[in-house]
């Protein structure tokens, strides 16, 4: 279950949030569907959401031979080459087929997933989890805007310097 919420995006949890408020707005789910996998930091997710043992950045590293700063930026980019995406699975113990799935190497069916893995998910935490994962799930979107936003001001400050 960790490793599918790893998948879930801050929409996906409001909307489970809302569901759950009734009323009118049963029904947001139909309306706003879930994004397709890989999510914008879905890779980055699952990697600390098997990450069991705070060390798994270092065994994918060692294992690998990639050295600790290319797997870093890589994972702060939201990309894993598959092969390091089983590796990673199979040093945490999870089922590699996660790993292909995260990267959007297969998709979530072909990796036992069932077909709304992410909405069961969100449905089986309560409300105090479902909470939680909201604020966690819009921190990471925070970061991801603040970023994008950050880079769209860098290209215009070039094209302005370029003229």
């Amino acid at each position: 279950m960790t490793e599918v919420l790893s998948q879930t995006t801050y929409i996906d949890t409001a909307v489970e949030v809302v569901q759950r408020l009734g009323g009118t707005m049963v029904g947001a789910r139909d309306r706003y569907p879930e994004p397709p996998l890989p999510t914008l930091d879905g890779v980055r997710s699952w990697f600390y959401a098997i990450d069991h043992h705070d060390d798994l950045r270092r065994r994918v590293s060692e294992a690998s031979g990639m050295g600790a700063q290319n797997l870093s930026a890589s994972l702060t980019d939201n990309k894993l080459r598959p092969d390091l995406a089983v590796l990673a699975a199979d040093l945490a113990g999870v089922s590699s087929t996660s790993g292909l799935v995260v990267t959007g190497f297969i998709h979530p069916t072909e990796g036992g997933w069932p077909h709304d893995a992410r909405k069961q998910a969100l449905a089986a935490l309560t409300e105090l989890e479902l909470v939680d994962h909201l604020t966690q799930r819009s921190r990471h979107a925070s970061r991801i805007l603040t970023q994008a936003t950050q880079e769209r001001a860098k290209m215009q400050k070039f094209r302005d310097t370029l003229g």
